[in-house]
């Protein structure tokens, strides 16, 4: 009966000798069920619309001296005002907090390894691998060698920023996400900052990924293999200008010689690398992949003074990576750019001078195979003796499961990469240590910042920027005065000559070890160039004193049409050019390859070709293509889906699927291909698959041709007007939950097509791939233009919001402005954010 009631209710239809007390019941029931919803909805609502940020009204919290007031713009940025650093930095402290602090607690617990306390098993590997690397174990020695006392300025200002984040955490409800995950209350030390800066710095260091590839390639392929890809970099590519008298030619070959030493075996490489990509895929906060800055002096400039842009390139993440704030109290004002966690600005201005950052892209980790005792596997051969390894035993946290408990071993090189590697010591149990800058010494990165921070003159700036260690970073300086300055700023380790540093060294014999690190004074570096520019976008830097300094730079195109922008402009610079080049999407090299590739293809060849090219309208849209990457073209649906059928007919056959899908995560995939293309000879056209014969340049170009055009129609239809950029090259901004339906459409932001591609200046980029969609991963995290004869004018742009609550208005309120290529201001002047502040927010002293 109960059933027949159910039913009967659902359709809508009641019979009508059902009582009418039954049809009253069923209407009373329907009607709880509403209201309980109802209530259940707005108790929801109210306690969603309760964890907001308070942006306005009195505030009280401890420790401050004096008053401090805040002024909120219309894009929820605050504009502090006090009347003491520490009273400042405590203010900004909890407001970040109130912002971000999910994104400051994911961070610090990748770094220190401990994901799986709140996300479960899935992150075992990922934590194992970071506290195999020991970044909270330098952390803690970084905290304890600068922040043992509280008497120096830089110490007292991070010690309130800390304080700020302590008293939100333990005065107020943390965010829903932490309700979510289950995650606990803690606090927050200078050890902290410490672990954002490591994150930070193992974004930075491509060589995990690349050594163990490239050392299988030379291993398993051989010499001929190695020696087609561009490993370092040679005199077809185009390398940042420095200073003169550092200027020289390098006194060896370009390419160092490749090593005699044949290290561990092939698969054992084959998982470093693959264990890596598959890591940083799975973090549930962003890396590096690089930037783009440039700086015009007052020469070439309308104003007479310099300008600088900056975009630093970052994986897109729901919250936006940087938070951005305006601080003022005696003898500073200073707009910055903070990453969560850290107390002072990575990027920013004051009044007087600025700053942007670029990823330098140096080696700065070595892998060092070490020769085991066979009688003993916790000690290594050094100093001509068994020495034993140090261990120390770990203990990780697993949400629902039992804890994992694993050593950690380390040589004097460093970790053991093995012990975190499924199943690799049955294929070879020889130990890999890893040598990494970063955790080879206590960092100074945070007095560094500060006196950055603080620099009024070119002498003050350059100092703070020396004493930089890891990771390393190119940045670009400019002051009222005039003077314009790029560094690269790191420890660069001085490597002998004989070594190839991106292959496994040798960690017994003791020839191949760095000795010690180069001074600054010799870094890449250049102030005020009579051309009157400076520019980086993470390529190599030009040689130094005859050393061309080893890294993983990335391929030339964005540098190439830097240069190109600024040499070609006769006019004076003023910002809204800057505006304009920041967002240009238009390829330097693209229609070279483009005109290469079918002169080869279109070749008329002595014997018949077996293979014919699909005639088909793609090949004229291809040809008569600028360079332009915007979401009405449709030649860059066509390149890039060509791109990935090339390298697939290149790489995959030799590589295999797991090695090839690292390749393609690696800079070294783009940076090869200019080199190949212009190669016929090159070993890699053949594809080994196929034992009768010998594939050539052609042959792979007009299969990977006519592979695209067929892909292409499968998937978009065969109508090629609808093939165009905005369908295919997507960005969704996602939050760490947001990869859980429903959870996505509350606190994810997009999904939207966008202008730019790969390697342009807009470098709003995606993986190659033969998917339907390219789902862009990484691209200008900020995009940053002052005028220093103007800096209370100056402007930028994030591409989500300013805040991290998913009910706030600041949440996505920027990403139209981004989308569009446009600015707002980073405003200073305080009578104009006085006259149109959308909220005021006053600390008082508890």
């Amino acid at each position: 009966m109960l059933k027949n009631i159910k039913i009967s209710f659902i359709f809508g239809k009641q019979n009508d000798s059902t009582p009418k007390i039954m049809k009253s019941t069923i209407a009373k029931i329907f009607g709880m069920l509403l209201l309980i919803l109802f209530t259940a909805g707005v108790f929801m609502y109210g306690y969603l619309v309760s964890l907001k940020p308070q942006m306005e009204g009195e505030l009280a919290i401890d420790n401050l001296a004096n008053p401090v007031k805040v002024l909120f713009d219309e894009y929820g940025i605050p504009h502090i005002y006090a009347q003491s650093e520490t009273d400042a930095y405590r203010s900004l402290g909890y407001l970040h907090a109130q912002e971000r602090l999910f994104q400051m607690e994911m961070i610090r617990r990748v770094a220190s390894g401990r994901l799986s306390e709140i996300l479960g098993k899935d992150f075992i590997e990922t934590d194992k691998l970071f506290r195999t690397l020991g970044m909270e174990q330098i952390a803690e020695k970084s905290a304890q060698t600068f922040f043992s006392t509280n008497s120096l300025p830089y110490q007292q200002a991070a010690n309130a920023y800390l304080d700020g984040i302590n008293q939100f955490i333990a005065s107020n409800k943390t965010p829903i996400e932490f309700t979510i995950l289950d995650i606990p209350k803690a606090k927050f030390t200078p050890k902290d900052c410490y672990l954002v800066s490591a994150y930070m710095a193992f974004g930075f260091a491509q060589a995990f990924r690349t050594d163990p590839l490239i050392t299988k390639i030379y291993q398993k392929l051989g010499k001929d293999y190695y020696n087609d890809l561009l490993v370092h970099s040679d005199s077809s590519v185009l390398k940042i200008p420095v200073m003169q008298q550092h200027a020289a030619k390098p006194t060896a070959g370009e390419q160092p010689n490749l090593q005699a030493f044949h290290p561990a075996h092939n698969e054992q490489m084959t998982h470093i690398a693959a264990l890596t990509t598959r890591i940083t895929e799975m973090l549930p906060v962003p890396l590096f992949h690089g930037s783009n800055g440039w700086i015009i002096s007052g020469a070439k400039s309308k104003s007479g003074k310099p300008l600088l842009s900056n975009d630093a390139h970052i994986g897109y993440s729901q919250p936006a990576v940087w938070y951005e704030a305006h601080l003022e109290y005696p003898n500073q004002r200073i707009y910055g750019n903070h990453l969560a966690g850290i107390p002072f600005a990575v990027i920013g201005h004051n009044d007087v001078s600025g700053w942007g950052i670029t990823m330098f892209e140096n080696d700065d980790a070595d892998f060092f195979q070490e020769k085991v005792n066979p009688e003993n596997p916790n000690q290594v051969w050094e100093n001509e003796k068994w020495v034993n390894l140090t261990v120390r035993k770990e203990v990780i946290k697993v949400k629902n499961d039992k804890e994992v408990t694993f050593e950690v071993r380390n040589s004097k090189h460093g970790a053991i990469i093995n012990d975190v590697l499924k199943d690799v010591n049955e294929i070879n149990t020889a130990p890999v240590a890893v040598w990494w800058t970063m955790t080879q010494q206590p960092n100074a990165i945070m007095q560094a910042i500060y006196k950055l921070g603080h620099s009024r003159t070119l002498s003050e700036a350059q100092e703070a920027v020396s004493t930089i260690d890891a990771p390393g970073v190119n940045v670009m300086y400019a002051n009222q005065k005039g003077d314009i300055a790029w560094w690269a700023a790191a420890k660069i380790p001085n490597r002998p000559s004989h070594v190839n540093s991106m292959l496994i060294l040798d960690g017994a014999s003791g020839k191949d070890e760095p000795n010690g690190y180069y001074n600054f004074t010799e870094n890449p570096q250049n102030i005020n160039p009579e051309k009157g520019y400076l520019y980086s976008a993470n390529n190599q830097p030009d040689s130094v004193n005859g050393v061309l300094h080893s890294g993983y730079y990335l391929t030339d195109d964005r540098a190439k049409r830097i240069v190109q922008l600024l040499e070609d402009k006769k006019e004076k610079w003023g910002a809204e050019d800057m505006k304009v080049m920041i967002t240009d999407a238009t390829s330097a090299t693209v229609q070279n390859h483009i005109k290469l590739i079918f002169s080869i293809i279109e070749e008329k060849s002595a014997k018949s070709d077996t293979l014919k090219l699909y005639q088909h309208p793609a090949i004229e849209i291809l040809k008569k293509w600028d360079g332009n990457h915007q979401v009405t073209d449709i030649a860059p649906t066509i390149y890039h889906k060509f791109l990935y059928f090339i390298t697939e007919g290149l790489f995959l056959d030799e590589l295999g699927e797991k090695d090839f899908t690292t390749l393609h995560k690696t800079h070294l995939l783009l940076a090869t291909m200019p080199k190949l293309f212009a190669n016929k000879d090159a070993i890699w056209w053949d594809n080994r698959q196929t034992d009768d014969k010998i594939e050539t340049r052609k042959e792979i170009l007009t299969q990977a041709f006519n592979k695209t055009i067929e892909n292409l129609e499968s998937q978009l239809g065969g109508d090629t007007d609808k093939w165009t950029w905005g369908k295919v090259h997507l960005l969704e901004h996602k939050h760490p939950l947001g990869v859980q339906k429903p959870l996505n459409y509350f606190f994810n932001v997009g999904t939207f097509g966008m202008n730019g591609g790969a390697e342009v200046i807009n470098n709003v980029k995606a993986l190659l791939t033969k998917d339907a969609t390219q789902q862009v991963a990484a691209g200008p995290s900020k995009r940053i233009i002052i005028d220093f004869a103007d800096v209370e004018n100056a402007v930028s742009v994030l591409p989500t919001g300013q805040s991290g609550n998913f009910m706030s208005k600041h949440y996505a309120d920027q990403a139209p402005l981004y989308n569009e290529g446009k600015f707002r201001k980073m405003m200073m002047n305080k009578e104009e954010i006085e006259k149109t502040k959308a909220s005021e927010l006053l600390f008082i002293k508890k």
